[in-house]
């Protein structure tokens, strides 16, 4: 971290691409023109997928599906 101050940016730079690209159902975007979460015509459609911002998702539940992405064990 002294060596570089932007080491903790880039870091959660990183488990936010990895959790959008891990998360299927629904999506992550950070994209706010992708943003779709439906209504209650498109969630009983099982072919729709809801599409959610990226800033919804708490840091810590980022760090988790960051870790399980990669095999990681957690204490429930």
């Amino acid at each position: 971290m002294q060596d570089d101050p932007k080491a903790l940016t880039k870091m959660l730079g990183a488990i936010d691409q990895v959790v959008m690209a891990a998360c299927v159902k629904p999506r992550i975007t950070e994209d706010p023109e992708k943003v779709n979460i439906g209504g209650p015509a498109e969630w009983g459609d099982p072919n729709f997928v809801a599409v959610v911002p990226l800033d919804n998702i708490p840091t810590v539940e980022r760090m988790f599906i960051f870790g399980s992405a990669f095999g990681g064990r957690w204490m429930t």
